[in-house]
């Protein structure tokens, strides 16, 4: 009986032990527990730090000043008319285009009848007048001056309306100035303008550039400075020219130069 009553006592006391242990207070957890669970819980710092930039010597320091300068300087000219920074980059860059090749005239410095037809034949394409055609032909081969370069600033001048004028007086074709055009007669008159204008481009070829009109087709105009001061004296006047030393630093006369130079190119792919 008696081995019977603690037998049922200690069945009862081992579930009550069992809740008394769980009731209990957790135990506080270790040190390396507690740093492993606060680094699992704590934001990842970033794997990429900001990149740091290495020192510079003063050798180069200087350089940045010198090249920050330029800037300003290149910038204050720009605003205030000077060289435009775009056109003065173009100029620069179309150094390296290849010439055309080729002479358009001959030995004696004359234009071969057959080149002449195929002119004819690839200005009537462009939409050009005959007669306008027929004056430039004439003109140039009187003047040995190469056709093509009067028709390309023809089209940048004039469009080839021989009755406009420019808002400075500029007249026909060429867009001459009637103090450049004086004596040779009413310059709206399309074989006056075309000789006045040849005349004058003639001037400034043989003032400005060692290459001949004659021998343009056969070089690269755009490596060439004499070519390209002789162009710009067209349209900004000797006098601009022999001040700066060759093309002026003026947006106009600069887009100008590249224009010429550009169309009287693709004239001479049309052959």
């Amino acid at each position: 009986m008696r081995r019977f009553f603690w037998r049922r006592l200690q069945f009862l006391l081992i579930p009550a032990t069992i809740l008394g242990l769980c009731a209990c207070e957790p135990e506080e957890p270790s040190s390396q527990a507690a740093a492993q669970t606060g680094a699992l819980s704590a934001p990842e710092s970033p794997r990429f730090g900001r990149r740091q930039e290495p020192e510079l010597s003063p050798e180069a320091l200087k350089q940045v000043e010198q090249a920050r300068k330029a800037k300003q300087a290149l910038a204050g000219a720009s605003a205030t008319g000077g060289a435009s920074q775009k056109v003065g980059k173009e100029l620069g860059r179309i150094d390296a285009r290849p010439g055309a090749g080729g002479a358009l005239f001959d030995g004696s410095g004359n234009l071969p009848p057959l080149l002449e037809r195929k002119i004819s034949a690839a200005m009537y394409d462009e939409g050009i007048h005959p007669r306008i055609v027929d004056v430039v032909l004439a003109e140039s081969r009187r003047q040995k001056a190469d056709p093509l370069l009067v028709f390309a600033v023809m089209k940048k001048e004039s469009n080839f309306n021989p009755k406009v004028t420019s808002p400075k007086g500029a007249r026909g074709l060429m867009q001459v100035m009637p103090s450049t055009g004086k004596g040779y007669g009413n310059l709206y008159n399309i074989e006056n303008n075309v000789r006045a204008g040849v005349s004058y481009l003639a001037k400034v070829f043989d003032k400005f550039s060692t290459v001949s009109m004659a021998q343009l087709s056969a070089v690269n105009p755009f490596s060439n400075d004499g070519i390209k001061a002789a162009i710009a004296a067209y349209n900004a006047g000797d006098g601009a020219v022999e001040k700066y030393g060759g093309v002026p630093p003026f947006r106009e006369t600069q887009n100008f130069v590249v224009d010429i130079l550009e169309t009287y190119q693709g004239y001479l792919r049309l052959l």
